[in-house]
């Protein structure tokens, strides 16, 4: 039969277990946090790493980016958020059209055919909602969490009168609340190899991104001119001769395919495609693919003497290895 104490000694068992499974769960959510943390500070390194060593890196990261790295306290805009979620911006878009031309809610339901404002969004307060999600990867579950924009944002409507308020303050969550802490990270990599200085204040967000990216603008005539031969290539080759012509024959995206299979961006450094370090190489191996070595930017080209193979064995070789290097 049960002694006296059994249930308090079961109980203190129960609640130790329970304890236990919390702890360890607190744990878990804050190593995950910190793993998640320092992932954005690795990227800020990676970043600053590739300016350093002048290589470009294809991180499209929304333009709001670049500014705030340039200038973590700049207030974002709408045409930001446009930018990185354009969906949301079109939204908030609509609302602020509705609050400027929509009656006031004092206006008679006979003085005009268009709603007030109250009436299309009567339950629309100062709150934004978003996803969690609670783990097991992609097949994870997901709920919604809220996030107030404001003092008591719950018990405050949307009306007319404050309207843009409710439109600054969602975009300003959007793009810099609710990312306070990965952009710390983040920037914190990034300051760790590029020293924040005077000279950065010179920089626009443009030109930041043309150091990061490089530019979009592809000049192959400038490429030919800048390009360089080894082992037994140059210039007046007669494949080398051949091989610019199918580059000049190629469409834009299957340039763009070549000039990422050969240096591993399909974009080109800041001062363009005629500063870039391009290198072809002899190869008497006539039976095999075009290969590249892109962190020499080194095209490695057999010495193929009908134009048509080689055209071919090219579009072959770009179009089903166009794969390297890059962030995802």
């Amino acid at each position: 039969a049960p002694q006296p104490g059994d249930s308090t000694t079961t109980t203190s068992s129960s609640s130790s277990s329970s304890s236990s499974k919390k702890s360890s769960s607190s744990s878990k959510r804050k190593k995950s946090q910190f793993d998640e943390f320092h992932e954005f500070e690795l990227v800020g390194i990676l970043l600053g790493v590739a300016i350093h060593n002048s290589i470009l890196v294809d991180a499209p990261f929304c333009k709001y980016l670049f500014k705030k790295l340039l200038d973590p306290e700049l207030e974002p805009t709408l045409e930001d958020l446009a930018e990185a979620a354009p969906a949301i911006a079109r939204s908030l878009r609509v609302i602020m059209a509705s609050a400027q031309s929509g009656p006031g809610p004092g206006s008679s339901s006979g003085s005009s055919e268009e709603p007030s404002f109250e009436t299309l969004y009567p339950t629309l307060s100062f709150e934004a909602s978003y996803r969690v999600s609670n783990g097991g990867g992609a097949n994870g579950l997901n709920s919604v969490a809220v996030a107030e924009l404001a003092p008591d944002g719950a018990s405050k409507p949307v009306t007319r009168e404050n309207a843009a308020e409710y439109v600054r303050s969602y975009v300003r969550w959007y793009l810099c609340d609710s990312v306070d802490s990965a952009f710390a990270a983040f920037k914190r990599g990034f300051d760790r190899v590029v020293e924040d200085g005077h000279v950065w204040r010179l920089l626009t967000p443009a030109d930041l991104e043309l150091l990061i990216r490089g530019s979009p603008t592809l000049d192959f005539e400038a490429l030919r001119t800048a390009a360089t031969y080894e082992d037994g290539y140059d210039e007046d080759s007669e494949t080398v001769t051949h091989f610019w012509h199918v580059v000049e024959d190629l469409d834009e995206l299957d340039k763009l395919k070549l000039l990422k299979f050969v240096t591993g961006s399909d974009r080109a450094p800041i001062r363009g495609l005629g500063a870039a370090r391009f290198v072809i190489s002899r190869s008497a191996a006539v039976d095999q693919l075009p290969s590249s070595h892109t962190c020499f930017s080194h095209l490695v080209l057999p010495d193929y003497k009908d134009v048509t193979l080689l055209r071919n064995k090219l579009l072959v070789a770009i179009t089903e290895s166009n794969e390297g290097f890059g962030l995802r």
